[in-house]
């Protein structure tokens, strides 16, 4: 199971490679440099100076005070060299590794029992269209570290796009491909399409930023969240409504229920323009303030979402997990949905297990910037923006039925189950594409013909 799952983070690194993906500024353009605003490059795009500029403001406070970094560091022990801490990538913690726990000498063979009737069994894909492990990939590689653990396969299938045909309004199709392979076995993905964005259309939007303004977001981290906050003001609309919190050890809400007059509302790129870092980190709280508004301007006809942008790493005030990931579970059933916006000044100093674990509590997305350029890519342009936030079909689960003398082998998604109980389905957005990749073993392949019929449903 090991080999496949690392043919595809590599097939994953290797087709971003090839697309130009990278991001990263050339380290030996001198025209990069802090503080300038690099005015030549920019061709009129207003959030250009977000990729090397800081506020204005004393030096010692942008430094993002000192003495709560150091509480950031030991709060993670990232000055002991332990790059494992910020992430825990080991699989006995947190076990990201939902998809197939990969590990051979634990799991029972496909073939163990060859089955005498047909077996259907249930598959979520991924926790709603996240696509953060390509970007941690890159960032991994980037500074010359092995990548060890919580590469999430499906996420590489949501970072790059299919071409799958949009399905009918108020519809989801399903386009399955089997390949058989040398050892009598077939690998099977199937793309669960939905509407196109112009079909579901564009809804007036209820924005809350929670931005982590801790120490541990001091330069780079902090140019990415002002680059993404940017790239989505530049897709709002009068009479959209936007609201920001701010929170290291404190919180604090420059803007509440701002309703924008427009693209680059001047007070929402004030609030942009006036991030700065310093201070613990009170995730928890900040949360639960975000929530608080999120929920005074609940509107059931905007899209309404809580975008927390952080590099996760909890360290005042509430830090359990599953606490802070209850408050995206309490505001699903008022379609207050969350996506996480992960970034840190390297991948070793960043807490992945728990953005993904409050993305997934929200049903919301989960991604991560290592840049500016990365913020445009997924942020920028508004169609993706909607594959990211929106939702054209709920509660989406797939199933397969298998004659007899045919078993899962393995699958590389989130959740499988004989009982669609304990698989719980996800939101699938528009102009886009749920996909199911996985193995079906041949048991029994001298009593089969060749005629036998797969049902997906």
């Amino acid at each position: 199971m090991h080999a496949r799952n690392l043919f595809l983070v590599l097939l994953g690194l290797l087709a971003m490679t090839a697309a130009g993906c990278d991001g990263n500024p050339d380290p030996g353009d001198d025209d990069i440099t802090p503080g300038d605003d690099d005015d030549d490059d920019s061709d009129g795009d207003p959030c250009a100076k977000y990729a090397t500029w800081e506020p204005s403001t004393d030096d010692d406070d942008m430094a993002g005070d000192d003495d709560d970094m150091a509480d950031d560091d030991d709060a993670r022990d990232d000055d002991t060299g332990d790059d494992d801490d910020a992430s825990d990538d080991d699989d006995d913690a947190g076990d990201d590794d939902d998809v197939a726990d990969d590990d051979d000498s634990s799991e029972p063979d496909a073939c163990d029992e060859i089955t005498v009737d047909p077996t259907t069994v249930f598959m979520s894909a991924d926790d709603s269209n996240s696509q953060a492990a390509p970007v941690l990939a890159r960032q991994w590689i980037q500074e010359g570290r092995a990548i060890v653990g919580g590469m999430r396969p499906y996420e590489f299938l949501n970072y790059y796009g299919f071409d799958y045909p949009p399905a009918a309004a108020g519809h989801v199709d399903i386009h399955p491909q089997v390949h058989p392979n040398e050892d009598g076995n077939y690998t099977i993905l199937v793309g669960v399409a939905a509407p196109s964005w112009e079909d579901v259309g564009r809804r007036p939007r209820s924005l809350t930023f929670t931005i982590d303004r801790s120490g541990s977001m001091s330069g780079q981290p902090l140019r990415n969240v002002r680059s993404a906050m940017c790239e989505i003001a530049g897709n709002l609309e009068a009479g959209d409504i936007v609201s920001v919190v701010t929170w290291d050890h404190n919180t604090a809400v420059p803007l509440q229920n701002e309703t924008v007059d427009g693209p680059y509302d001047a007070d929402l790129m004030a609030v942009i323009d006036g991030l700065e870092s310093g201070g613990s980190t009170n995730l928890d709280q900040g949360l639960v303030r975000a929530y608080e508004l999120a929920e005074a301007a609940y509107d059931p006809d905007r899209l309404n979402r809580v975008l927390l942008m952080s590099d996760g790493g909890a360290n005042t005030g509430e830090t359990n997990e599953e606490l802070i990931a209850l408050h995206s579970e309490d505001a699903e059933d008022e379609g207050i949905y969350m996506a996480a916006v992960g970034t840190a000044t390297t991948a070793s100093y960043y807490d992945e297990i728990l953005m993904n674990q409050v993305s997934d509590a929200g049903k919301g997305a989960y991604i991560y910037l290592d840049t500016p350029d990365e913020a445009d890519r997924v942020l920028g342009d508004d169609e993706r923006f909607l594959t990211i936030m929106e939702v054209a079909a709920r509660e989406v689960q797939l199933s397969i039925t298998m004659p007899p003398g045919y078993s899962l082998e393995v699958f590389h998604g989130e959740e499988v189950s004989g009982n669609p109980a304990d698989v719980e389905p996800q939101h699938l957005s528009p102009s886009d594409a749920m996909l199911y990749h996985f193995v079906i073993s041949d048991c029994d392949p001298a009593n089969h013909d060749g005629t036998e019929v797969f049902d997906f449903g």
